[in-house]
């Protein structure tokens, strides 16, 4: 796969407060968690060598694998370890010919809130600065190796995704979204440049003009709007999301 990192050469990491807001609403503009993966699937574990990500095979087929961000008490917030961990599960996949699908989903009631806020705090003092801009080409490239999956990606974006959640949603082949999830890019209201190939990806899936307002404005939108938009493929009732993005993997496995 090909993709764009964009970030800015002046990176700063700033305006923690405004994200500090935006985390605390996202529990209310949750839809149902996604608890019910584990209630309503079987599939078998494998190990995990931090617990950040889960990778698991679905026992119905098999063929299909199923990556779980599994720090749900912290809406899947992503961090430099998660995205090492990432890496790290996208390599057992590349060496595992029997995985002919993949799902990526988040545990409990978010998808993924984006960057970790205490990980930007700490990003924020002085002596920590200089480096940002490498710092954050670094932490994209890890999250974006889920393009080297050699199979088709489906999102199943369960609760919110926000930031750079969105953008691992859109790094994704396929995305299917609660109909009720709150999904936006929210950069320039913290006054980033809009990273992680978020430019890249956006305007090939919605248009260069609805990509230009999300980026400009900020402006989160819901699972429903974002099918609407081309953003998702469908958006679904929130205990459907899992179920559905399951079916539509099992049948990319089957082909």
């Amino acid at each position: 796969h090909f993709f764009v990192y964009s970030i800015c050469s002046t990176v700063s990491i700033f305006c923690v407060r405004s994200q500090k807001t935006m985390q605390s609403r996202l529990g209310a503009l949750s839809g149902r968690a996604g608890w019910l993966f584990a209630q309503r699937f079987s599939t078998t574990r494998a190990a995990s060598s931090t617990g950040l990500i889960l990778l698991e095979r679905d026992k119905t087929d098999p063929s299909v694998a199923v990556i779980t961000l599994n720090q749900p008490q912290r809406l899947n917030s992503l961090t430099i370890p998660v995205a090492d961990e990432l890496v790290r599960i996208v390599q057992t996949l590349q060496s595992s010919p029997d995985v002919r699908a993949v799902v990526l989903t988040g545990a409990g009631r978010a998808f993924s809130a984006g960057g970790d806020l205490a990980w930007l705090k700490q990003r924020m003092v002085p002596e920590n600065s200089a480096g940002n801009v490498q710092t954050m080409l670094d932490f994209y490239q890890r999250l974006l190796s889920i393009r080297r999956v050699p199979v088709p990606v489906v999102a199943a974006i369960n609760g919110p995704a926000v930031g750079a959640g969105l953008c691992l949603a859109m790094a994704c082949d396929l995305r299917l979204a609660s109909a009720e999830a709150r999904l936006g890019l929210n950069f320039t209201m913290l006054g980033l440049h809009p990273g992680m190939a978020s430019t890249h990806f956006l305007p090939q899936l919605v248009g260069p003009q609805q990509a230009a307002y999300l980026l400009l404005t900020s402006e989160a939108i819901t699972g429903a709007e974002a099918q609407q938009l081309g953003l998702v493929l469908r958006a679904v009732p929130a205990d459907s999301v899992l179920t559905e993005s399951l079916a539509v993997a099992r049948r990319i496995a089957a082909g």
